[in-house]
């Protein structure tokens, strides 16, 4: 039988990374830091570029929500959906590559700045007085610093899948 799931469980066996849609872990991405609550159908945790236009199509070929989640700095709501979740943390954290003297970096989207803070060769400083309203500990920022998450090929394929 053709339905949601077993297109999903499909779309999960060819995907590099996993998929999972058990109770136990849609509980666990049913909330973030906030009091917001809502069970999503699925979690993702893409391994590449590859796994996230395969997640692109299959969403807007079903007509499903997708929600990023990262670094865990949510504290609004932003992170819970009752589409599917897409985690990019788990495995789209590298530090693909620094250049200290034309002080820019690519990385993936799951790296956060501390990360990049401590990488060998880090070209970010603490610059800013502000302390985060929340935590109120000093903020961080990056001064004169480009980060570059994809390759623009594969910034025009995703453009090109989201039409």
């Amino acid at each position: 039988m053709d339905t949601f799931i077993t297109r999903l469980e499909s779309l999960g066996k060819n995907l590099e990374g996993d998929l999972k849609h058990d109770k136990i872990t849609t509980t666990i991405y049913s909330t973030d830091a906030s009091v917001y609550k809502e069970e999503p159908t699925a979690v993702i945790w893409p391994k590449g570029v590859s796994d996230i236009k395969k997640i692109l199509f299959f969403a807007r070929n079903e007509k499903s929500n997708l929600t990023f989640r990262a670094g865990g700095t949510s504290l609004a709501g932003q992170v819970v959906s009752s589409g599917i979740i897409v985690d990019i943390s788990r495995y789209m954290n590298k530090i693909l590559e620094i250049n200290k003297e034309e002080k820019w970096a690519r990385v993936e989207p799951g790296v956060v700045l501390d990360e990049l803070n401590l990488a060998e060769g880090a070209i970010t400083e603490d610059v800013s007085k502000e302390t985060d309203k929340v935590t109120n500990q000093p903020t961080k920022r990056s001064r004169k610093f480009t980060i570059a998450t994809l390759s623009e090929e594969d910034f025009k394929t995703l453009q090109e899948l989201i039409k």
